[in-house]
């Protein structure tokens, strides 16, 4: 399901007052109009929706509001932001109350707050902002109802140590013409030192004779004159006389002056000796703007003494779970090695959406990065969800350090202990989805600042907050503050593991409201922390891992289905085949730059669509409002060109996605009418949208069925002559490793079409493999060209060809016979050591050239590490990555993992991240998957190291398992995981480390307990092998390309340095032999 628009969101403020988008028309002050989109405006307030859905107004009336408050009001709900000022406070705050505005509100609130926050103690603040600020509060409170803002000003002005003169004062200085409700705000701020408002009355009535005015007789009676007393009994007593003096001609104020002494001195001997308690204002909600990530060390307590099912249904609810991030996290406490019932993985799928939180990070919920325990919960939501992880709209990045000077170090961990005894700041970089463009010096991202909190002089906790001062950020680094918020980030501890890359410590700080619970030593001397769950050497190394969420809205998003085809919302017809619809210019702008150009260059109001079926614009449509669409094969057609001619990305991949899915369901008891479909529309899609996925993974995928020629290549080929060569060349393609199989249909054909060579024959004759077809059936091919000699011929030309085409095959034959071939045994992989020495002392264009043809290249990523020592220093250009797409066509190649690009030694970074950014059709998370070896032990049992010493590799025969279930497994009854068995076996060279080969193992017998091979789908050359190790001994473990492939000299030096260090040159790689070394499998399908 697509998340639901979720304001505040960036709806573009240049779409406000727009003729086009706008349907409504706003009336300012002067007689100025505005228009908005009545859409727009009624996501914000439930009060725009009854104007406009109920009452059916056109026109919103809000000239009690001064222009430029309006103004900001319209831009706000069309942006998201509002920068708010002291002239445009108060209508705003009003608007938002009158509108139903909440978010706006708030922020209101936080404006107000952040002006609270300034005003210090230790700072110089005048009268005229206290003064603001408290009129403002006052007005909140009588127009809006709301006495938050009151009890913060209140409380502020309370913590002043000068507030009788700076404030008390001057605001007092006519207290006669305030009323009962400000004075009874005046006695609040003075309640601990009443003295104060005693001497102004004082300084008021000193000159005054007669009778007691009202507010002096209510300021008198409500102060707390026995608390006078105890503070100052000398003014007391004086006042008192200068209230005899003043009362004394009347009778009644001489009582209450008298009545009120006598009651004043009776509380005061009553309370003799004790001290007043203060009050304790009631805390409120508008506090300053904190930006503490409140997720650190939070508290559980209220959660203690549940069952799992009560357990889950409070945390579902709890307003103390503000995330999904939090959700999953408090989830695993109870629920970590037993796993989610599919029932609950859609609870919260539907969690999710009620409360409009961000989808998380995929990488939260890997596999390859949790604790063992952990696992089942994670399996359970990837295997039941479609809906909790976005790559869009949660992003991980990893803290680094900043060092005492105030700059980012290229550590990216530390030691644990620190964390609670040092105060630490950590930089990380993110650019926010929502900055297209930033000038500012340095790059995009955030700062998190860690502050210990210690137990008894013990660790315990930290407190970890969200920096938003510029000037405290390191040189190259700066903040959105407008973008970035401490509730939006979600912070995790990744520690370092010897059986996984890293292992992100879920639970250790989030609901962990003990903190560190113990610290002891253990048998081996090291110091352990338990925190929550979790035993961990003090010394331990730890990353900082941010999950940062995205507050802007992306498409798809659900903007209501129920909105289309509505007749007030609806300012553009859709026309289509025999009916019209009504839909809002502004949501299918979202969505498309077309209709934007439609709308806004070409201003059309009505849009053509009769040339696609009612039923496909209908859906793409719906798909535009609820981000969702239900394809099948009667709409996929119309939808997925719609989306290609109107630029609807999202949409397309949805699509694409759909499509993949039917081929990843294509067996090969599959029938001839869904490889049919399959192939046509993806030819389609290749004729009308210049598209060649499509076709790629079909074509891919009917190759991958050994009995293709039965079931589609001869029915789809039995009126061959019919077909265009674009379709003959695909039939070539897809019986390329059994060519054989298309001249027997060719041979068919002919025996039934009266012995007639036309010229789609030739074409097939002229362009097939018929060195491949007499290599693999000798017999079929004599006989076939025996067959030949009865053939029609349209003309000499064409015997002459059958004539030449044989001559040519046999000859080629003769001359391969007995020829010496150095071939690479079948099971060994073929990149580990190949040699590239023969294309060296090229030009680089020669020798990308050469590359590319070259028949040692297999694969891309062969193709890739092959050109890396030459282009490194200069990168890939746009245009040597367009060429290596065009060679990974015409060699049909499978697409490589993204993770190829990613964690790579420094040397080549500047080379391949550029690739990767510049590149379309290079990487594919279906066609190419990363696995990691584990290490298996003298018993032959699978161990949980990942890593072994460098020289271990050079010296010893070694085994690692890979777990690996191919897609085309979709059920195995084997015992044990699915996956294969690589045998390192070493060469030394003159007793001294030089190769080692790498081969599958495809006997079963040699694999270990718990793991089997599947041979039909497992190759040698589909895997591509790449090691991690550190560079030069330090770091943490990087991709090393080129150093297994292309690197024909093995280990091709070794030498002592000045520290009498032991190093190995392999390849590009300069590494210690102690040091450790991970093996990265890429399997491609």
């Amino acid at each position: 399901m697509a998340p639901k628009v979720v304001v505040p969101a960036d709806f573009g403020v240049e779409n406000l007052h727009c003729e086009f988008h706008g349907n409504v028309v706003i009336k300012l002050q002067g007689g100025e109009d505005m228009r908005a989109n009545s859409l727009i405006l009624s996501y914000h307030s439930s009060v725009f929706v009854r104007l406009f859905l109920e009452l059916h107004q056109s026109v919103v009336e809000m000239d009690d509001f001064s222009k430029e408050s309006v103004k900001s009001f319209l831009e706000a709900l069309y942006s998201g932001e509002i920068q708010l000022d002291r002239q445009l406070f108060r209508d705003v705050n009003k608007m938002c109350h009158v509108f139903k505005v909440d978010w706006l509100s708030r922020r209101c609130g936080e404006y107000f707050a952040d002006h609270v926050g300034v005003v210090r103690p230790s700072t110089c603040t005048d009268y005229q902002t206290l003064l603001f600020l408290f009129e403002e509060a006052r007005f909140s409170l009588k127009v809006i109802k709301c006495d938050k803002m009151l009890d913060m000003v209140v409380q502020k002005i309370c913590s002043l140590e000068n507030r009788a003169d700076i404030f008390v004062e001057p605001y007092m200085k006519n207290y006669k013409e305030l009323s009962t409700c400000q004075l009874d705000l005046m006695l609040q701020i003075t309640r601990r030192n009443p003295v104060s408002l005693l001497k102004i009355i004082r300084k008021n009535l000193i000159c005054e004779t007669g009778e007691l005015d009202n507010p002096s007789r209510y300021l008198l009676k409500n102060l707390d004159l026995s608390k006078c007393i105890r503070d100052d009994e000398p003014f007391f007593e004086e006042l008192f006389d200068m209230l005899d003096n003043m009362t004394s001609l009347c009778d009644r104020d001489a009582l209450f002056v008298h009545k009120l002494y006598r009651t004043s001195v009776k509380e005061f001997k009553k309370y003799k000796g004790s001290t007043s308690s203060a009050i304790v204002p009631e805390q409120n909600c508008f506090s300053p703007k904190s930006e503490t990530l409140l997720h650190v060390f939070c508290s559980l307590e209220s959660f203690k003494g549940l069952t799992r099912s009560e357990y889950f249904q409070k945390m579902k609810e709890s307003p103390l779970v503000s995330n999904l991030y939090m959700l999953i996290d408090g989830l695993l406490i109870q629920f970590e090695k037993l796993g989610l019932t599919p029932e609950m993985v859609y609870e919260m799928e539907e969690i999710r959406r009620k409360r409009s939180w961000r989808r998380i990070s995929p990488e939260f919920i890997s596999v390859d990065h949790c604790h063992h325990d952990d696992e089942p919960m994670f399996q359970s939501i990837l295997t039941y969800s479609s809906n909790l992880t976005s790559s869009d709209e949660s992003f991980k990045r990893v803290g680094k350090m900043i060092g005492a000077d105030n700059e980012i170090s290229k550590d990216n961990f530390c030691q644990l202990e620190l964390l609670f005894r040092t105060p630490l700041s950590f930089a990380f970089y993110l650019k926010h989805p929502d900055t297209a463009y930033c000038s500012s010096p340095g790059k995009c991202g955030f700062l998190l600042k860690f502050e210990p909190q210690m137990k008894s002089g013990e660790p315990y906790k930290f407190k970890v907050e969200l920096c938003v001062d510029q000037e405290e950020y390191p040189d190259g680094l700066h903040i959105h503050p407008e973008l970035v918020k401490a509730d939006k980030i979600h912070l995790v501890l990744g520690y370092e593991s010897d059986d996984k890359d890293l292992i992100f410590g879920h639970g250790s700080i989030t609901w962990n409201e003990q903190g560190i619970r113990r610290s002891y030593v253990n048998e081996s001397s090291f110091k352990i922390f338990e925190i929550g769950a979790w035993q961990l050497p003090a010394i331990l190394k730890t990353k900082m891992i941010a999950f940062a969420m995205a507050p802007k809205v992306v498409v798809p998003a659900d903007f209501g289905v129920e909105n289309l085809h509505c007749e007030f919302h609806g300012n553009v017809v859709i026309k289509l085949q025999g009916e019209d619809m009504r839909a809002n210019s502004l949501i299918l702008s979202y969505q498309s730059s077309v209709f934007v150009r439609l709308f806004l260059e070409l201003h059309q109001s009505v849009v053509e669509m009769d040339d696609f079926s009612k039923e496909s614009v209908k859906s793409f449509l719906e798909a535009l409002y609820s981000g969702e669409i239900q394809l099948d094969r009667q709409l996929f057609r119309d939808v997925n060109k719609m989306c290609h001619v109107f630029k609807v990305d999202w949409l397309s991949r949805r699509c694409g996605e759909y499509f993949a899915d039917l081929v990843g369901e294509v067996k090969p008891s599959s029938d001839y009418q869904t490889l049919l479909f399959l192939f046509e529309e993806a030819r389609f899609s290749l004729k009308v949208m210049q598209c060649d996925k499509m076709l790629d993974i079909v074509v891919q995928k009917i190759c991958g069925l050994e009995n293709r020629a039965e079931i589609f290549v001869e029915p789809y080929m039995i009126n061959y002559r019919e077909l265009g060569t674009s379709q003959l060349d695909l039939m070539l393609k897809i019986t390329k490793s059994n060519p054989v199989s298309l001249l027997k249909i060719i041979k068919k054909n002919m025996k039934l079409g009266e012995m007639l060579f036309d010229d789609m024959s030739r074409y097939l004759l002229e362009n097939i493999d018929l060195f491949k077809c007499i290599s693999d059936d000798k017999p079929f091919f004599e006989d076939l060209f025996d067959f030949l000699e009865g053939a029609k011929f349209s003309s000499v030309s064409d015997t002459l060809l059958v004539n030449k085409l044989y001559r040519t095959v046999t000859k080629a034959l003769k001359k391969r016979i007995g020829a010496k071939t150095s071939t690479v045994p079948e099971n060994q992989l073929p990149n580990v050591f190949c040699s590239f020495e023969s294309y060296y002392g090229l030009s680089r264009s020669e020798f990308f050239e050469k590359m590319r043809i070259s028949p040692l290249v297999q694969n891309l990523y062969m193709f890739i590490e092959g050109l890396l020592p030459v282009f490194y220093k200069i990168g890939f250009s746009p245009i040597i990555v367009h060429e290596i797409e065009v060679t990974r066509r015409e060699r049909s190649w499978s697409r490589i993992s993204p993770e190829f690009f990613t964690s790579c030694h420094s040397v080549f970074e500047a080379a391949l991240v550029p690739m990767l950014e510049n590149s379309c059709d290079l990487v594919s998370v279906e066609e190419s998957f990363k696995r990691v070896g584990k290490v298996v032990g003298p018993n032959n049992g699978i161990s949980k190291k990942r890593s072994c010493k460098i020289e271990d590799l050079f010296f010893s025969p070694m085994s690692f398992a890979f777990h690996y279930k191919h897609p085309t497994t979709e059920i195995c009854n084997l015992t044990g995981k699915c996956g294969f068995l690589l045998k390192f076996q070493p060469e030394t060279k003159s007793g001294q480390p030089y190769k080692f080969k790498v081969n599958l193992c495809l006997d079963q017998k040699e694999y270990p307990v718990g793991l089997h091979l599947h041979a039909g789908l497992i190759r040698a050359d589909k895997i591509h092998l790449v090691p991690m190790f550190q560079n030069f001994g330090l770091g943490e473990l990087k991709y090393n390309h080129a150093t297994f492939t292309g690197n024909g000299n093995g280990v091709s030096k070794i030498f002592t340095d000045e520290d009498s260090l032991t190093w190995w040159k392999i390849g590009v790689s300069k590494v210690q032999p102690c040091s450790k070394v991970k093996i990265m499998a890429f399997v491609t399908i």
